[in-house]
């Protein structure tokens, strides 16, 4: 009982709604308290039709590639009943002083509801609230409002909630409702001074959207009234270095760099990417990285079969201020030769040096400094020039084939980083199919 219970509810936040009119998520907002750290707001009905979720005829009936998953009838009409009883256009999450999640809803049809949940939950009934619970899984209803927390004492959590809230709610935060209120699938909110003190007065706000095979966060630093806090370290990508990288990098990064950097930050990042594992690399060029007053590009190989030698071969540029180019480029060659590598002088006044099999290729190049595994010649041709222009910083990474990595995928990914000023925007899509992105990766799935 208590499994299928919890199912329900499952399904209920996450992929089930086919439904109508509700409360607008400013009536929800202001049962969320103004200190609630996180809220999230969750357009389940989108949600489900992108995912390929459909009703028909009282039943649930999945997208194609869940087919052939083991639902019985019972639960799938169970499910569909869910989707009558509660609206799910607008689903709001939210951490609160309770410590654990709550999401709340409204009910358009309590009777449908209690059909739904019978003989998978207790009713009763505790402090003014009808209480559906299954152990610690809860679901509360009171005046077309509902609750769903994990709590012992569900009712206690809910009118606790309830008093904070009216002494004040999240609806004094204007400018993050109004972010609240945009459309998407999904919009949240965090206050990130939980993770700092600087932070204080700082929200991190994300906006999720699906599309077909993609899906997309918009990604924005804002303030509780709206105002847009902007990257002023950066500034826009010269994309010259792009005539540089070879065909076969199938990951790249590049960032527009001016003071204010954090390239101690950045290093440490780079070294969780596969294929930017060259954290010795990055030591000896951190000087210079520090100097940049430009574009600084990055590119390497990554090999879903075997990411363990993903990142060994390596591509950077670096632009710096012209006095100190050249000198940078005697410093990086005296390094490499300290360390036992031979330098010798190949075309164009670019210096080739070897150590075993390995060899780099350094150099003045276009004004920047620029160190490659590949030759540095302007004749490369790559399908990255897309995922630059007209940006601040980006990062991508292009995978053909995901099935080293999960078992059962017939695809590809694509995965894309845009830093405009006021914005960044981390899209993921999967490649080789057209199929939804929430169905496809469902379906593997075990």
């Amino acid at each position: 009982m208590k499994k299928t219970f919890r199912l329900l509810l499952l399904c209920m936040t996450a992929i089930l709604a086919i439904t109508s009119c509700s409360r607008s998520t400013d009536e929800l907002l202001s049962t969320v308290p103004a200190d609630a750290s996180t809220v999230a707001v969750v357009n389940i009905t989108d949600f489900a039709k992108k995912a390929g979720f459909t009703i028909e005829n009282g039943e649930l009936k999945m997208p194609e590639k869940l087919a052939n998953r083991s639902i019985d009838s019972n639960t799938l009409k169970r499910l569909a009943g869910i989707a009558d009883a509660v609206n799910l256009d607008h689903v709001v999450a939210f951490y609160a002083s309770s410590g654990s999640p709550i999401l709340t809803f409204t009910v358009s049809d309590e009777d449908a509801l209690e059909k739904a949940l019978e003989g998978n939950a207790q009713k009763s009934s505790a402090g003014g609230f009808t209480v559906y619970s299954s152990g610690r899984d809860a679901v509360l209803v009171k005046d077309g409002q509902g609750w769903m927390l994990q709590s012992t004492r569900p009712a206690e959590v809910i009118t606790r909630i309830l008093a904070e809230a009216k002494t004040e709610s999240m609806l004094k935060a204007d400018g993050l409702v109004d972010f609240l209120n945009t459309a998407g699938t999904a919009r949240a909110v965090i206050d990130l001074s939980q993770f700092s003190k600087e932070l204080k007065g700082q929200w991190g706000c994300m906006n999720l959207k699906l599309d077909g095979p993609s899906a997309m966060a918009e990604i924005q630093l804002m303030s509780a009234d709206g105002k847009v806090n902007e990257l002023n370290a950066l500034q826009p990508l010269d994309t010259d270095f792009l005539r540089y990288i070879p065909a076969e990098a199938n990951i790249a990064a590049a960032l527009g760099a001016s003071k204010g950097v954090d390239w101690d930050g950045i290093a440490v990042g780079a070294t969780m990417i596969p294929g930017m594992r060259v954290g010795g690399m990055l030591d000896t060029l951190m000087p210079y990285l520090k100097k940049a007053d430009g574009t600084v590009a990055i590119a390497s190989t990554v090999d879903a079969a075997n990411l363990d030698n993903s990142g060994s071969r390596l591509f950077v540029m670096i632009h710096m201020p012209q006095q100190e180019v050249d000198a940078a480029v005697q410093q990086v060659k005296q390094r490499f030769t300290s360390m036992g590598a031979t330098a010798s002088q190949g075309d164009e006044g670019i210096t080739v040096l070897s150590a075993g099999p390995s060899r780099f290729y350094l150099g003045n190049v276009d004004g920047y400094l620029a160190l490659s595994s590949w030759p540095l010649t302007p004749t490369h041709n790559n399908s990255l020039a897309p995922y630059f222009v007209n940006r601040c910083a980006g990062l991508v990474m292009l995978i053909p084939s995901l099935s080293p990595l999960m078992d059962g995928a017939r695809f590809g990914a694509d995965f894309n980083v845009e830093v405009q000023k006021s914005m960044l925007t981390v899209t993921l899509r999967l490649t080789g199919t057209n199929e939804p992105f929430v169905a496809t990766l469902l379906s593997l799935v075990p």
